[in-house]
Protein backbone atom coordinates (compact mmCIF):
# COMPACT_ATOMS: atom_id res chain seq x y z
CA UNK A 1 0.00 0.00 0.00
CA UNK A 2 1.22 3.35 -1.21
CA UNK A 3 2.67 5.41 2.34
CA UNK A 4 -0.02 8.11 1.79
CA UNK A 5 -2.79 5.65 1.60
CA UNK A 6 -1.72 3.71 4.22
CA UNK A 7 -1.78 6.75 6.68
CA UNK A 8 -5.33 7.70 5.69
CA UNK A 9 -6.20 4.21 6.44
CA UNK A 10 -4.51 4.27 9.88
CA UNK A 11 -6.41 7.78 10.55
CA UNK A 12 -9.93 6.22 9.43
CA UNK A 13 -9.17 3.18 11.39
CA UNK A 14 -8.18 5.38 14.80
CA UNK A 15 -11.17 6.96 14.17
CA UNK A 16 -13.43 4.21 14.52
CA UNK A 17 -10.97 2.68 17.24
CA UNK A 18 -11.72 6.04 19.21
CA UNK A 19 -15.71 4.75 19.01
CA UNK A 20 -15.29 1.03 19.00
CA UNK A 21 -11.88 0.45 22.11
CA UNK A 22 -10.80 -2.53 21.22
CA UNK A 23 -9.49 -4.84 18.61
CA UNK A 24 -12.74 -6.84 18.38
CA UNK A 25 -15.43 -4.42 18.39
CA UNK A 26 -12.89 -2.54 15.65
CA UNK A 27 -12.86 -5.75 13.41
CA UNK A 28 -16.97 -6.13 13.80
CA UNK A 29 -17.27 -2.48 12.71
CA UNK A 30 -15.06 -2.84 9.86
CA UNK A 31 -17.21 -6.47 8.74
CA UNK A 32 -20.13 -4.21 9.32
CA UNK A 33 -18.04 -1.74 6.26
CA UNK A 34 -18.55 1.20 9.24
CA UNK A 35 -16.60 4.78 8.27
CA UNK A 36 -15.68 7.43 9.99
CA UNK A 37 -17.10 11.35 9.07
CA UNK A 38 -14.41 14.39 9.06
CA UNK A 39 -15.48 15.05 12.27
CA UNK A 40 -14.51 12.05 13.68
CA UNK A 41 -11.55 12.06 11.99
CA UNK A 42 -10.14 15.10 13.71
CA UNK A 43 -11.57 14.40 16.74
CA UNK A 44 -9.57 11.00 16.95
CA UNK A 45 -6.24 12.54 15.58
CA UNK A 46 -6.40 15.32 18.12
CA UNK A 47 -6.88 12.74 20.67
CA UNK A 48 -3.63 11.03 19.27
CA UNK A 49 -1.77 14.18 19.12
CA UNK A 50 -1.95 15.07 22.69
CA UNK A 51 -0.97 12.16 23.96
CA UNK A 52 2.31 11.76 21.01
CA UNK A 53 0.86 8.90 19.46
CA UNK A 54 0.98 7.37 16.08
CA UNK A 55 -1.67 5.05 14.17
CA UNK A 56 0.07 2.67 12.50
CA UNK A 57 -1.40 0.33 10.05
CA UNK A 58 1.44 -2.99 10.46
CA UNK A 59 2.09 -4.31 6.95
CA UNK A 60 1.90 -7.84 8.65
CA UNK A 61 -2.26 -8.80 8.55
CA UNK A 62 -1.31 -11.15 11.52
CA UNK A 63 -0.56 -8.53 13.42
CA UNK A 64 -4.11 -6.63 13.26
CA UNK A 65 -5.38 -4.04 11.32
CA UNK A 66 -4.05 -1.16 13.77
CA UNK A 67 -1.71 -0.63 16.81
CA UNK A 68 -1.00 2.67 18.60
CA UNK A 69 2.74 3.99 18.77
CA UNK A 70 4.38 5.78 20.97
CA UNK A 71 8.05 6.04 20.31
CA UNK A 72 9.49 4.61 17.24
CA UNK A 73 9.31 1.07 15.91
CA UNK A 74 12.41 -0.46 15.22
CA UNK A 75 13.24 -1.58 11.47
CA UNK A 76 14.91 -5.11 12.43
CA UNK A 77 13.79 -8.60 12.85
CA UNK A 78 11.88 -8.97 16.59
CA UNK A 79 12.39 -11.46 19.22
CA UNK A 80 9.58 -11.86 21.07
CA UNK A 81 11.25 -13.06 25.26
CA UNK A 82 8.44 -13.64 27.37
CA UNK A 83 8.11 -15.72 30.07
CA UNK A 84 6.74 -15.97 34.02
CA UNK A 85 5.74 -12.87 35.97
CA UNK A 86 6.74 -14.77 39.49
CA UNK A 87 10.25 -16.00 37.85
CA UNK A 88 12.93 -17.23 39.81
CA UNK A 89 16.25 -16.17 39.35
CA UNK A 90 17.14 -18.78 36.90
CA UNK A 91 14.33 -17.46 34.75
CA UNK A 92 15.16 -13.44 35.04
CA UNK A 93 19.10 -14.89 33.70
CA UNK A 94 17.34 -16.89 31.64
CA UNK A 95 15.21 -13.76 29.76
CA UNK A 96 18.45 -11.21 30.10
CA UNK A 97 20.89 -13.08 28.31
CA UNK A 98 17.90 -14.30 25.71
CA UNK A 99 17.31 -10.59 25.41
CA UNK A 100 21.23 -9.47 25.18
CA UNK A 101 21.78 -12.73 22.54
CA UNK A 102 18.97 -11.07 20.14
CA UNK A 103 20.50 -7.60 20.53
CA UNK A 104 23.82 -9.04 19.72
CA UNK A 105 22.22 -10.69 16.27
CA UNK A 106 21.01 -7.03 15.10
CA UNK A 107 17.33 -7.78 16.49
CA UNK A 108 14.66 -5.98 18.58
CA UNK A 109 13.50 -7.26 21.55
CA UNK A 110 9.68 -7.30 22.59
CA UNK A 111 7.83 -8.68 25.51
CA UNK A 112 4.80 -7.00 27.48
CA UNK A 113 6.13 -5.01 30.06
CA UNK A 114 4.87 -7.45 32.81
CA UNK A 115 6.97 -8.21 35.96
CA UNK A 116 9.24 -10.72 36.01
CA UNK A 117 10.53 -11.65 32.93
CA UNK A 118 9.48 -9.42 30.63
CA UNK A 119 10.65 -6.15 32.70
CA UNK A 120 13.69 -8.08 32.72
CA UNK A 121 14.58 -8.84 29.19
CA UNK A 122 13.55 -4.83 28.32
CA UNK A 123 16.02 -3.82 31.29
CA UNK A 124 18.49 -5.97 29.34
CA UNK A 125 18.22 -4.89 25.96
CA UNK A 126 18.28 -1.01 27.03
CA UNK A 127 21.46 -1.87 28.93
CA UNK A 128 23.41 -3.94 25.58
CA UNK A 129 22.35 -1.26 23.50
CA UNK A 130 19.66 -2.69 21.76
CA UNK A 131 16.07 -1.34 21.08
CA UNK A 132 13.06 -2.91 22.30
CA UNK A 133 9.29 -2.79 22.41
CA UNK A 134 6.49 -2.67 24.75
CA UNK A 135 3.36 -4.26 24.15
CA UNK A 136 0.47 -3.08 26.37
CA UNK A 137 -2.70 -4.87 27.57
CA UNK A 138 -4.43 -1.53 27.99
CA UNK A 139 -4.81 1.63 26.21
CA UNK A 140 -1.93 4.00 27.06
CA UNK A 141 -3.50 6.11 29.48
CA UNK A 142 -3.24 3.47 31.99
CA UNK A 143 0.17 1.45 31.14
CA UNK A 144 0.56 -1.62 33.62
CA UNK A 145 1.67 -1.85 36.14
CA UNK A 146 2.06 1.39 36.51
CA UNK A 147 5.22 1.24 38.75
CA UNK A 148 6.97 0.32 35.54
CA UNK A 149 6.03 3.84 33.56
CA UNK A 150 9.81 4.66 34.36
CA UNK A 151 11.01 1.74 32.85
CA UNK A 152 8.58 2.89 29.78
CA UNK A 153 10.19 5.60 29.61
CA UNK A 154 13.24 4.20 29.17
CA UNK A 155 12.36 2.25 26.63
CA UNK A 156 11.11 5.04 24.42
CA UNK A 157 14.03 6.97 24.99
CA UNK A 158 15.93 4.26 23.91
CA UNK A 159 14.72 4.26 20.45
CA UNK A 160 12.09 1.98 20.90
CA UNK A 161 8.46 2.30 21.00
CA UNK A 162 5.18 1.56 23.61
CA UNK A 163 2.44 -0.06 21.61
CA UNK A 164 -0.94 -1.23 22.18
CA UNK A 165 -4.32 -2.05 20.10
CA UNK A 166 -6.63 -0.46 22.19
CA UNK A 167 -8.07 2.84 22.33
CA UNK A 168 -5.99 5.16 25.23
CA UNK A 169 -8.69 5.57 27.64
CA UNK A 170 -9.00 1.67 28.15
CA UNK A 171 -8.15 -0.11 31.25
CA UNK A 172 -6.19 -3.42 31.59
CA UNK A 173 -8.27 -6.84 31.54
CA UNK A 174 -7.58 -10.36 31.68
CA UNK A 175 -9.25 -10.95 27.95
CA UNK A 176 -7.02 -7.57 26.41
CA UNK A 177 -3.76 -9.12 27.81
CA UNK A 178 -4.69 -12.33 25.88
CA UNK A 179 -4.87 -9.84 22.89
CA UNK A 180 -1.19 -7.96 23.76
CA UNK A 181 0.29 -11.47 23.80
CA UNK A 182 -1.61 -12.47 19.97
CA UNK A 183 0.34 -9.04 18.66
CA UNK A 184 3.92 -10.06 20.69
CA UNK A 185 3.77 -13.39 19.00
CA UNK A 186 2.77 -11.57 15.41
CA UNK A 187 4.96 -8.69 15.83
CA UNK A 188 8.22 -11.21 16.41
CA UNK A 189 10.01 -13.60 13.67
CA UNK A 190 10.73 -16.04 16.98
CA UNK A 191 9.58 -16.31 20.73
CA UNK A 192 11.79 -16.92 23.61
CA UNK A 193 10.01 -18.86 26.53
CA UNK A 194 12.34 -18.65 29.17
CA UNK A 195 10.52 -19.30 32.14
CA UNK A 196 7.09 -20.66 32.11
CA UNK A 197 5.04 -22.61 34.72
CA UNK A 198 1.67 -25.04 33.18
CA UNK A 199 -0.30 -21.85 33.59
CA UNK A 200 1.94 -18.84 32.88
CA UNK A 201 0.26 -16.31 30.80
CA UNK A 202 3.67 -16.39 28.38
CA UNK A 203 2.18 -20.02 26.93
CA UNK A 204 -0.56 -18.14 25.46
CA UNK A 205 1.99 -16.12 23.33
CA UNK A 206 3.78 -19.15 22.57
CA UNK A 207 0.78 -20.71 21.22
CA UNK A 208 0.07 -17.47 19.01
CA UNK A 209 3.28 -18.11 17.51
CA UNK A 210 2.76 -21.72 16.72
CA UNK A 211 -0.43 -21.01 14.86
CA UNK A 212 1.28 -18.56 12.80
CA UNK A 213 4.19 -21.19 12.08
CA UNK A 214 6.89 -18.80 13.58
CA UNK A 215 9.25 -20.59 15.30
CA UNK A 216 9.30 -20.56 19.22
CA UNK A 217 12.19 -21.90 21.91
CA UNK A 218 12.10 -22.75 25.10
CA UNK A 219 15.13 -22.54 27.86
CA UNK A 220 15.12 -25.78 29.65
CA UNK A 221 15.10 -25.67 33.59
CA UNK A 222 15.05 -28.12 36.42
CA UNK A 223 12.64 -31.04 35.38
CA UNK A 224 11.67 -31.04 39.12
CA UNK A 225 10.37 -27.14 39.25
CA UNK A 226 6.94 -26.35 38.31
CA UNK A 227 8.14 -23.07 37.00
CA UNK A 228 9.45 -25.15 34.06
CA UNK A 229 6.32 -27.74 33.42
CA UNK A 230 4.65 -25.00 30.67
CA UNK A 231 8.19 -24.71 29.28
CA UNK A 232 8.71 -28.06 28.75
CA UNK A 233 5.52 -28.84 27.69
CA UNK A 234 5.94 -26.36 24.46
CA UNK A 235 9.04 -28.41 24.20
CA UNK A 236 6.58 -31.88 23.86
CA UNK A 237 4.56 -29.61 21.32
CA UNK A 238 7.58 -28.90 18.83
CA UNK A 239 9.53 -25.92 20.34
CA UNK A 240 12.77 -25.94 19.76
CA UNK A 241 15.60 -25.82 22.78
CA UNK A 242 17.44 -22.20 23.53
CA UNK A 243 20.47 -23.21 25.18
CA UNK A 244 22.63 -20.20 23.46
CA UNK A 245 23.08 -17.70 20.55
CA UNK A 246 23.66 -20.05 17.51
CA UNK A 247 19.97 -21.94 18.32
CA UNK A 248 18.60 -18.27 18.28
CA UNK A 249 20.92 -17.01 15.12
CA UNK A 250 19.48 -20.56 13.78
CA UNK A 251 15.94 -19.68 14.32
CA UNK A 252 15.87 -16.57 13.27
CA UNK A 253 17.04 -17.68 9.36
CA UNK A 254 20.99 -16.87 9.51
CA UNK A 255 22.64 -18.68 7.15
CA UNK A 256 26.01 -20.47 7.63
CA UNK A 257 27.85 -16.86 7.17
CA UNK A 258 25.55 -15.03 9.83
CA UNK A 259 23.36 -13.22 7.23
CA UNK A 260 19.76 -12.34 6.69
CA UNK A 261 17.95 -14.01 4.33
CA UNK A 262 17.70 -11.81 1.21
CA UNK A 263 13.90 -12.05 1.43
CA UNK A 264 13.78 -10.47 4.88
CA UNK A 265 11.68 -7.21 4.11
CA UNK A 266 13.60 -5.73 6.93
CA UNK A 267 16.56 -6.80 7.39
CA UNK A 268 19.44 -5.21 9.52
CA UNK A 269 23.04 -5.25 7.18
CA UNK A 270 24.66 -8.36 6.66
CA UNK A 271 27.52 -9.38 8.68
CA UNK A 272 30.70 -9.57 7.42
CA UNK A 273 31.16 -12.06 4.87
CA UNK A 274 33.21 -15.36 5.54
CA UNK A 275 34.76 -17.80 3.27
CA UNK A 276 33.27 -21.05 1.86
CA UNK A 277 33.29 -23.72 4.38
CA UNK A 278 36.84 -24.74 5.05
CA UNK A 279 36.66 -28.61 6.63
CA UNK A 280 40.33 -28.59 8.22
CA UNK A 281 42.77 -26.87 10.12
CA UNK A 282 42.83 -23.31 11.26
CA UNK A 283 45.67 -22.01 9.30
CA UNK A 284 43.55 -22.42 6.12
CA UNK A 285 40.53 -20.48 6.82
CA UNK A 286 40.82 -17.01 4.95
CA UNK A 287 38.50 -14.96 7.32
CA UNK A 288 40.53 -13.72 10.16
CA UNK A 289 37.15 -14.42 12.54
CA UNK A 290 36.82 -17.57 11.75
CA UNK A 291 40.83 -18.42 12.72
CA UNK A 292 40.72 -16.63 15.51
CA UNK A 293 37.49 -18.34 17.55
CA UNK A 294 38.84 -21.86 15.84
CA UNK A 295 41.90 -20.89 17.16
CA UNK A 296 41.06 -20.12 20.39
CA UNK A 297 39.10 -22.80 20.88
CA UNK A 298 41.70 -25.39 20.01
CA UNK A 299 43.94 -24.84 22.95
CA UNK A 300 41.15 -24.95 25.56
CA UNK A 301 38.49 -27.78 26.20
CA UNK A 302 36.08 -24.79 25.72
CA UNK A 303 34.69 -21.38 26.50
CA UNK A 304 31.57 -19.39 26.51
CA UNK A 305 30.82 -16.52 24.47
CA UNK A 306 32.58 -13.99 27.06
CA UNK A 307 35.89 -15.71 26.99
CA UNK A 308 35.78 -16.43 23.48
CA UNK A 309 35.33 -12.29 23.06
CA UNK A 310 38.67 -12.17 25.88
CA UNK A 311 40.55 -14.53 23.58
CA UNK A 312 39.83 -12.94 20.26
CA UNK A 313 39.26 -9.35 20.87
CA UNK A 314 36.00 -9.63 18.22
CA UNK A 315 32.95 -7.85 18.31
CA UNK A 316 29.84 -9.97 19.26
CA UNK A 317 28.16 -9.84 15.70
CA UNK A 318 31.34 -11.59 14.07
CA UNK A 319 32.18 -13.63 16.50
CA UNK A 320 28.76 -15.42 16.63
CA UNK A 321 28.85 -15.18 12.56
CA UNK A 322 32.48 -16.88 13.29
CA UNK A 323 30.88 -19.52 15.81
CA UNK A 324 27.72 -19.94 12.90
CA UNK A 325 29.99 -20.87 10.33
CA UNK A 326 32.14 -23.35 12.02
CA UNK A 327 29.22 -24.98 14.15
CA UNK A 328 27.39 -25.17 10.32
CA UNK A 329 31.02 -26.68 8.95
CA UNK A 330 31.11 -29.55 11.85
CA UNK A 331 34.25 -28.04 13.52
CA UNK A 332 32.71 -26.15 16.71
CA UNK A 333 29.75 -27.09 18.48
CA UNK A 334 28.04 -25.75 21.56
CA UNK A 335 28.07 -27.66 25.04
CA UNK A 336 25.96 -27.18 28.64
CA UNK A 337 26.50 -24.32 29.96
CA UNK A 338 26.46 -22.14 26.67
CA UNK A 339 30.10 -23.49 26.29
CA UNK A 340 31.60 -23.83 22.31
CA UNK A 341 34.48 -26.39 21.89
CA UNK A 342 36.31 -27.52 19.09
CA UNK A 343 36.00 -30.96 17.32
CA UNK A 344 38.92 -30.90 16.21
CA UNK A 345 40.90 -31.32 19.54
CA UNK A 346 38.79 -33.23 21.71
CA UNK A 347 39.34 -33.13 25.58
CA UNK A 348 41.10 -36.50 26.60
CA UNK A 349 38.69 -39.46 27.32
CA UNK A 350 36.95 -38.40 30.49
CA UNK A 351 37.23 -35.01 30.76
CA UNK A 352 34.91 -32.44 31.36
CA UNK A 353 33.39 -30.14 28.95
CA UNK A 354 32.08 -27.83 31.86
CA UNK A 355 34.41 -25.20 33.54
Amino acid sequence: MHPTRRSDRAQQLAALLSRHPDPRRLARALEAGESADPLALESAAEALRQRQLVAWCPPDPAVGPLLLVRGALPGAPGVAVVGARAADPYGLACARRAARDAVSLGSAVISGGAEGCDAAAHDAALSAGGRTVVVLGSGHDHPYPAEHRGLFERVVEGGGAIVSAFWPTLRPARHRFLERNRVIAALAAVTVVARAGARSGALSTARAAFALGRPVLVVPGDVSLGLSAGGHGLVAQGAGLMTGLCDLARALGLDARGRWPATHARAPDPWPEAPAQCPSAVAEDDDPAVAAVAAALASVTSLDLDGLVVQTGLATDALVAALVELEVGGRVEQVPGQRYRSLLTLPASGASILP
